[in-house]
């Protein structure tokens, strides 16, 4: 009878084994996404795009646990270079952020009138689109960041042209692979969304 026992007292234990959980609870529960984060924006190459292969974006950004999260974006496309701010929020729950970019370059155009003189045209060329990541813990104990940004964002690049409703005409589109670190868990500061400009 102790024989049948220790059998089904083995079987129970295996069988539980099984269905346990790896890797501790499913929830980010140990990942605190509060701090500041640096980051870059690399496309997927494409043989059929030139310009995926020569852009670049970079950012930080301030990940509070209150108001709005908030940086700075520069990004590197069709041989300029385009500054301006990511914006957006930071879920504590799902340890993920979602921003949006928005950047411009500006630049002088100079065209010729049906009289044959040359007028100066102001024009700003913009680089813009969401963000989505998902901050995920270190695992290495040697690493120096406890936390990762990973995700991906897709950015829409336009020279400046506008339709005729004054719809701004897409040149270009990248879609672009998400890969930061956290550089300090330390609060910045709560930001606020400024208005669109223009």
């Amino acid at each position: 009878m102790k024989a049948i026992l220790g059998s089904l007292l083995c079987l129970v234990l295996v069988s539980s084994e099984c269905f346990a959980l790896k890797g501790g609870p499913p929830y980010p529960a140990s990942t605190n996404i509060i701090g500041t984060y640096a980051g870059v924006l690399q496309p997927a190459f494409d043989p059929t795009d030139p310009f995926s292969a020569n852009s670049l974006g970079v950012f930080t950004l301030g990940v509070p646990s209150t108001g709005a999260s908030t940086g700075t974006f520069i990004m590197f496309t069709r041989g300029r270079i385009f500054g301006g701010t990511i914006q957006g929020v930071g879920d504590v729950n799902k340890a993920t952020v979602s921003a949006l970019l928005d950047a411009s370059f500006n630049y002088t155009l100079t065209v010729i009138d049906d009289l044959g003189v040359p007028q100066s045209i102001e024009v700003t060329a913009s680089v813009n689109g969401p963000l989505n990541a998902k901050v995920v813990p270190t695992r290495s104990p040697f690493a120096i960041s406890s936390a990762k940004l990973k995700g991906d964002a897709t950015v829409f690049i336009s020279n400046g042209g506008v339709t005729g409703d004054g719809d701004p005409i897409i040149d270009g589109t990248l879609s672009l692979d998400v890969m930061g670190f956290k550089q300090s868990s330390a609060e910045p500061a709560t930001g606020t969304i400024a208005p669109p400009t223009g």
